[in-house]
C-alpha cells in the first residue's frame, strides 16, 4: 500500500516556479475536496535566493498549518538543502532534481529519493521555464495518483497570462 502523503515541503531557489509549483498543487488539492493550508517563504528578491513552500491537506480540518517533519520533499537546489533539512525524517519521501545536486548530497539516512534531472530535461526539450511544471507531473502521478489531465487544467487556469505572454511555454 502506498504510503499516506499530507505535508509536502517544496524547496529551491527564486525564478524556479516553487511558489508557482506550490498554487497549483494547493489549488488542484482544493479541487478535488480537500482542505489545504499554503505557507509560502522567501526572500524580498526574486531570483537566487531560498524559496520554499509548506503545503498541508486533509478531508479533515486542519488544526496547524506548520508541522515538524513533511512527509514528501521536493528540492530543486543545492543551496536549498538547509532549508529543508530540519523536516526530514527516516520515512520522508524525496525527490531531488540530480541535474543540479548530488545524490549523496541528498541520501543521508533516508533511502526513499527519487531522483530527476529535471533542469537537464526542461533546458534539452522545453524550455528552463517548465522546469517546476516537469517536476510537478512527476510529483503529482508519482506519490499523488493525480490524472496528467487533471493536472493540466489547473496548470493552464493557473498560468493562463504566462502562456498568453508565451504560448510556446504551452507545448
Amino acid at each position: 500500500m502506498k504510503k499516506q502523503i499530507n505535508k509536502i515541503l517544496l524547496a529551491g531557489e527564486g525564478g524556479q516556479g516553487i511558489q508557482t509549483m506550490a498554487k497549483v498543487l494547493s489549488q488542484l488539492l482544493v479541487d478535488l475536496n480537500f482542505n489545504v493550508s499554503y505557507i509560502p517563504q522567501f526572500g524580498p528578491e526574486q531570483r537566487g535566493t531560498p524559496s520554499v513552500s509548506f503545503i498541508q491537506y486533509s478531508k479533515d480540518k486542519i488544526a496547524c498549518p506548520r508541522y515538524e517533519k513533511a512527509d514528501l520533499i521536493v528540492v530543486l537546489r543545492r543551496r536549498a538543502l538547509s532549508q529543508i533539512e530540519p523536516f526530514i525524517d527516516k520515512d520522508t519521501e524525496i525527490i531531488f532534481d540530480s541535474s543540479t545536486i548530488s545524490r549523496k548530497l541528498i541520501q543521508q539516512n533516508n533511502s526513499l529519493v527519487f531522483d530527476i534531472p529535471a533542469t537537464q530535461i526542461a533546458e534539452e526539450k522545453f524550455s528552463h521555464s517548465v522546469l517546476n511544471v516537469i517536476v510537478l507531473g512527476v510529483m503529482a502521478k508519482t506519490y499523488l495518483d493525480i490524472p496528467k489531465e487533471v493536472l493540466w487544467g489547473i496548470i493552464e487556469k493557473q498560468l493562463s497570462k504566462k502562456f498568453a505572454k508565451k504560448p510556446e511555454l504551452k507545448k
